[in-house]
C-alpha cells in the first residue's frame, strides 16, 4: 500500500501524522546511493576508502485520475492551490512559485516493513486521455531521502470516488479571457507539465 501526508515543513514528517491512503496503479519510487572512493594507489592494489555518498529518492507513481482523490499532487506538480472561490466556473489551479512536498510511505503488509520517503515533491506530472480506458496519470516525485521501518503509519481509508474515464466531460478551447468552444472530435489527448526538479547537494 502506498500512503501520503503533507509536509509541513521541507522533509520532515509531522510527529503525529495521520496519513491517506493511495490509490495507484504501479510505482517505482526508490533510493539511490552514490559511492565515494579514494583516489590514491596502494602497493596491493587494494582500495582503502569506499563510502556511502549523496542519497536521493526518486520514482513514478501511476494512478487512474479521480476527483479529489489526487489534488494535492496537482498542486505540488502546478506550485499552488486550487482557487475554489470563482462561483460560476469550477476551481482553478494556476501556475505559482509555493514548494509542497510530501512525506510516503510504502507498506509491504506481508513482511511487515516500510520504506517512508520524505521531501517528495511532483517533478513532472503526464496525462492520457484516449478510448476505452481509464484517464490515466504518472506523478513523477523527486525527493530527500527514505528510511526503513517495521511499523506501519496510521492511515486513512483511500476514496472509493470512481475515476474519470473518456466518454464523460468535455473539452472546450479558446483564447485568454475569450469565449470557450466545444472541440467536435478528439481521438485522444496526451500532455505533461514538467518542472524538471533537481537536487541541490550541499556540503
Amino acid at each position: 500500500s502506498l500512503s501520503y501526508i503533507t509536509e509541513t515543513a521541507f522533509g520532515t514528517t509531522p510527529s503525529t501524522p495521520t496519513f491517506a491512503n493511495l490509490p495507484f496503479n504501479t510505482h517505482s519510487l526508490d533510493l539511490t546511493k552514490d559511492r565515494v572512493e579514494g583516489n590514491e594507489i596502494q602497493a596491493d592494489r587494494m582500495p582503502r576508502v569506499d563510502r556511502h555518498g549523496n542519497r536521493n529518492a526518486a520514482g513514478d507513481i501511476v494512478v487512474d485520475l479521480r476527483a479529489d482523490v489526487f489534488d494535492a499532487m496537482l498542486e505540488s506538480m502546478m506550485f499552488d492551490v486550487w482557487d475554489t472561490s470563482p462561483s460560476s466556473a469550477p476551481d482553478e489551479l494556476k501556475v505559482g512559485t509555493t514548494l509542497k512536498s510530501f512525506s510516503i510511505e510504502d507498506y509491504a503488509s506481508d513482511i511487515d516493513q516500510a520504506r517512508l520517503f520524505t521531501g517528495m515533491a511532483v517533478s513532472q506530472g503526464q496525462f492520457s486521455i484516449a478510448p476505452n480506458q481509464m484517464i490515466t496519470s504518472t506523478f513523477s516525485f523527486v525527493g530527500k531521502d527514505m528510511a526503513i521501518s517495521a511499523t506501519e503509519k496510521t492511515a486513512n481509508a483511500a476514496s472509493v470516488l470512481q475515476p474519470f474515464d473518456s466518454y464523460s466531460g468535455a473539452i472546450t478551447i479558446g483564447d485568454n479571457g475569450g469565449a470557450l468552444s466545444s472541440l467536435a472530435t478528439v481521438t485522444s489527448v496526451d500532455f505533461s507539465v514538467n518542472n524538471a526538479l533537481s537536487p541541490t547537494f550541499v556540503v
